[in-house]
């Protein structure tokens, strides 16, 4: 697509400025929007897997047997859910300009994003976001009212009609489909872990960290193995055709 000239990606500077804080700045702007328009894309697609029966059964079904999500929970899903889901990254190219690195690497680095929300150890405040990023800018350790956690996606494997959403809480908040306690549990669970570490210095969360990033590591590289390997072969495949 980007060859051809038919959607808005792009290549050459992020910005036309050369100024880095410019350059930096547009890659934030580009990340948030594609955060945005993900989130929405996945909620919206996850509530009709849910309440289309044919599909939820047939499909979504799969990766609901994970009840206790694991690290390795995000991608077991159905490929036809993976094609659903993550068909937007084909869409965006289309919404507005993109640098086309940026777009690569956004959506490599979601493949962390997807893991971190099933580890099923709260991480806050290190969520791998940039959203979460400059909350803890603003609201240090506080959970933030309008971003989810490992938490907040763990409760929809135990309540599969609530927390639908990926990355923010809005589209729950108004259409009805986030859980009434969950700022009461997330609470319970931070003061928790405060406990457990000022009480115990051998409670400490790394062991936890160390294995999240490994699995992360992992996937990440057998990723970008996968996304080299199919552009080869679509690309000998169009060489061979022209």
């Amino acid at each position: 697509m980007h060859r051809s000239g038919i959607s808005f990606l792009y290549s050459g500077p992020v910005a036309s400025s050369q100024n880095l804080f410019v350059q930096v700045f547009a890659c934030c702007v580009t990340i948030v929007a594609l955060d945005y328009l993900h989130d929405t894309w996945f909620y919206f697609t996850h509530l009709w897997m849910h309440k289309w029966r044919w599909l939820y059964s047939h499909v979504h079904y799969l990766h609901h047997q994970s009840k206790v999500p694991t690290a390795f929970s995000g991608y077991s899903l159905h490929v036809a859910e993976a094609a659903l889901v993550f068909f937007d990254e084909i869409i965006v190219c289309f919404l507005f300009p993109i640098h086309v690195n940026v777009h690569r690497l956004y959506h490599l680095y979601t493949t962390l994003i997807h893991i971190g929300g099933h580890a099923g150890y709260e991480l806050h405040p290190l969520v791998p976001s940039l959203e979460q990023v400059l909350w803890l800018l603003v609201g240090g350790n506080k959970v933030s009212m309008h971003l989810n956690t490992v938490l907040y996606h763990c409760i929809h494997h135990q309540f599969p009609n609530k927390h639908l959403s990926l990355y923010f809480t809005h589209w729950d908040k108004w259409l009805g489909t986030q859980k009434t306690d969950y700022h009461a549990q997330i609470g319970a669970i931070k003061k928790e872990q405060a406990e457990k570490l000022a009480n115990s210095p051998r409670a400490s969360p790394g062991i936890h960290y160390a294995i999240l990033l490994m699995c992360m590591l992992w996937t990440l590289v057998g990723s970008v193995l996968a996304y080299v390997s199919i552009y080869h072969i679509i690309h000998q495949f169009v060489s061979k055709k022209t």
